[in-house]
């Protein structure tokens, strides 16, 4: 995902990295992270770009906890 990241600040978007503990922690811990996660940027419009399970936590993050400002989930 870096280099996805890197390519993506080339091209003047801001990007920040949520890690999660995907074999510690179960998926609604793990969502209620990463809703606070994106209230804490406080940014109005935010997309999140998820692989495999990121997509997973980021799709249940979104339905679980009401997070408006999330645009997009790809």
């Amino acid at each position: 995902m870096i280099l996805l990241q890197r390519r993506m600040e080339r091209a003047g978007l801001r990007c920040v990295r949520f890690g999660y503990a995907s074999t510690r922690v179960d998926l609604e811990e793990n969502s209620r992270r990463l809703a606070s996660f994106v209230r804490s940027l406080h940014a109005p419009r935010i997309h999140i770009v998820g692989h495999s399970l990121g997509g997973v936590v980021a799709l249940h993050a979104v339905a679980a906890h009401s997070l408006a400002q999330v645009c997009r989930i790809v």
